[in-house]
């Protein structure tokens, strides 16, 4: 797995991480007032899960996608 040569420049500038970084804030915080409220752990924790993923997998180089253009 390699990372695509701009990686740092991506997880500052792309709104894709931008928006999933909030995605997965505003899900924890729904996570962790259900579970303040009600004592249970909501599926919010698995959108917040998937959606740090994504982020994470936005700066991963894809060779059929970004061929030698990087």
């Amino acid at each position: 797995m390699r990372l695509v040569l701009n990686w740092r420049a991506v997880l500052r500038h792309a709104w894709s991480v931008r928006l999933n970084l909030l995605l997965a804030l505003a899900s924890a915080a729904d996570s962790a007032i259900s579970y303040a409220v009600d004592g249970r752990l909501s599926a919010s924790l698995l959108v917040a899960a998937v959606s740090l993923t994504a982020s994470g997998l936005r700066i991963v180089k894809q060779e059929d996608v970004s061929g030698d253009q990087q």
